[in-house]
């Protein structure tokens, strides 16, 4: 849970209470603007529906699935320690990371036209990104891991380099 503080006249705090944290509210507008303002740069440009759809929430779906991604190597990492909390939030993502794609597939297909392999194949394509972006965002935040263990590794092996 996140709490927003806010004083009024009085001196006195109230507090407003939200779910999720910050941050996360914050890459979710992050990837639904960018995804928003994709797809209309794309309607503009290439006077297309379909491929402003297709762009549009490949781009919201690949900055999610990135953000899922390193929020599950962390939740990964910390798999020793499950907290009721912790698995509640893996629900959610799960639920998002399952209705994200499959609603996105939808919205594709209702946009493009009904003839040929592009009602088949375009809707898929939002999917696959978030898919890969998820991969992308755990192998990133993997490696991430691994380099602050060698480096600590490091530093204890030699302390004078470190210091220098």
């Amino acid at each position: 849970m996140g709490r927003i503080e806010r004083k009024d006249k009085d001196g006195l705090i109230n507090y407003v209470w939200y779910p999720g944290n910050l941050d996360d509210w914050k890459r979710a507008a992050l990837s639904i603007g960018a995804g928003l303002g994709t797809a209309l740069l794309a309607w503009i440009f290439l006077q297309s529906p379909a491929l402003a759809t297709v762009l549009g929430a490949s781009i919201t779906l690949g900055i999610t699935g990135l953000s899922f991604g390193q929020r599950d190597a962390k939740s990964f990492s910390a798999l020793g320690n499950l907290k009721s909390a912790e698995t509640g939030r893996a629900l959610w993502r799960a639920l998002v990371k399952g209705f994200g794609p499959a609603a996105a597939a939808v919205l594709v297909a209702h946009v493009t036209p009904a003839a040929g392999l592009s009602s088949w194949v375009l809707p898929l394509v939002p999917a696959i990104v978030f898919a890969v972006a998820h991969q992308l965002g755990v192998v990133q935040t993997r490696l991430g891991e691994e380099a602050n263990k060698k480096a600590e590794e490091a530093k204890a092996l030699f302390p004078k380099r470190a210091a220098v």
